[in-house]
């Protein structure tokens, strides 16, 4: 661990496997190894937890930010199944086992104060939405119908946007205000909402497209799930994004290209780029 202010080292930890991700707080450090992740306390190093899982090779872990309480989210033993842990300053006070997926876990991210859980298989068709405090599912979004392997998911620090990047060249961007995901809603937004609606007029709120055949929901959970808000096309190699405060989408590409777009809140649709650089 290396403190850049006093520039000196001030903690070492060594493992006997590779280590394939690290996930810092203020408060904790969590180390993922192959099959194991180590979570410590930061000030002494003093291990505070050892989970067991499935095979890692790409180091899925996922961790909240917010200071009262630590969500950690990572793979269980089973396929497609996620496990929830949740600490306070010192020790582990619940844990929760999520199924998933039936396939394989491809992609795990928390928002930043804990209260949801996005998860992506192998598939990557779709994007589950979980409760992590209880592991309820509550939403279903859907990147496509075909195949395609999911490089990144991220939530912007309010949760109203939700982004994914995948090996089609597109980057699919979710209206979280709009799921009605109700244990993230607050009673005045509820109430605001309701006379909004007793107005007649809503239309300054971005929606998620609906599929044409969403009637047959009760056929089929694919004509239900929520299709992206807006969408921003980018060379086909793997990409990370994320969202500004300005509510901007930026997307870095392994090829060191960095993208800069312009999310239309109200409309929608295809996002227009902003800047586009080439980092040697």
């Amino acid at each position: 661990l290396w403190d850049d202010h006093q520039q000196k080292c001030i903690g070492e930890l060594s493992f006997k496997d590779h280590v394939k991700a690290v996930r810092l707080r203020k408060d904790k450090v969590i180390v993922v190894l192959e099959t194991r992740i180590y979570v410590y306390n930061f000030s002494d190093l003093k291990l505070i937890d050892a989970i067991e899982t499935i095979e890692n090779p790409k180091g899925l872990c996922s961790v909240s930010y917010a200071p009262d309480k630590t969500y950690l989210a990572c793979l269980e033993k089973g396929k497609g199944r996620i496990r929830v842990n949740i600490y306070d300053d010192v020790e582990m006070e619940e844990t929760h086992s999520i199924e998933a997926h039936n396939s394989s876990v491809s992609c795990i991210t928390l928002n930043f104060d804990g209260t949801l859980l996005a998860t992506a298989s192998d598939k990557g068709t779709i994007i589950r939405l979980f409760n992590p405090a209880t592991g309820e599912a509550v939403k279903e979004l859907r990147r496509g119908s075909d195949k395609a392997e999911i490089y990144s998911i991220t939530i912007d620090p309010d949760t109203k946007w939700l982004g994914c990047t995948s090996d089609k060249g597109t980057v699919h961007i979710f209206s979280l205000s709009r799921l009605d995901i109700k244990h993230l809603r607050k009673a005045e937004e509820v109430e605001e909402e309701n006379k909004v609606e007793e107005a007649g007029d809503d239309k300054t709120k971005p929606k998620n497209n609906k599929h044409v055949f969403r009637f047959m929901k009760k056929f089929s959970k694919y004509f239900d799930s929520e299709w992206s808000f807006a969408k921003f096309r980018v060379t086909d190699s793997r990409t990370i994004c994320a969202f500004t405060k300005e509510e901007n989408l930026v997307v870095i590409s392994a090829d060191g290209i960095y993208y800069l777009a312009r999310l239309d809140t109200k409309n929608g649709g295809e996002c227009k780029k902003l800047e586009e650089k080439k980092f040697v």
